[in-house]
């Protein structure tokens, strides 16, 4: 069992970065995408260590999960990371403007 997600990555400055096929400890990357659904646990460590091999350059990892809504983009860059969930965002900012008349 475990919980699968799809892996998009692309590279700011270099979009040609991920044309080759790049190897994971628990995945791979094919022209920037996970061949298939797969369960990489440890991607932001392997990001992580990977975007200081290229310190100069800036990397988005995409995962889109198996559930409704579990979008989410993780920037790198020479070891640091920053998440971004556009849904989580989308969502407050619905439901901000659906229930606001209780506040009236």
């Amino acid at each position: 069992m475990g919980y699968y997600t799809d892996y998009v990555a692309s590279c700011k400055e270099n979009p040609n970065h991920f044309a080759e096929k790049i190897d994971f400890h628990g995945g791979s990357l094919v022209n920037g995408h996970s061949p298939e659904s797969c369960k990489w646990y440890e991607h932001e460590t392997d990001m992580i260590k990977y975007s200081k091999q290229y310190p100069e350059l800036t990397f988005a990892l995409k995962g889109e999960g198996e559930e409704a809504g579990d979008v989410w983009i993780k920037y790198f860059k020479n070891g640091k990371i920053t998440t971004h969930r556009p849904f989580d965002e989308l969502y407050t900012k619905m439901n901000k403007n659906i229930f606001c008349f209780l506040d009236e």
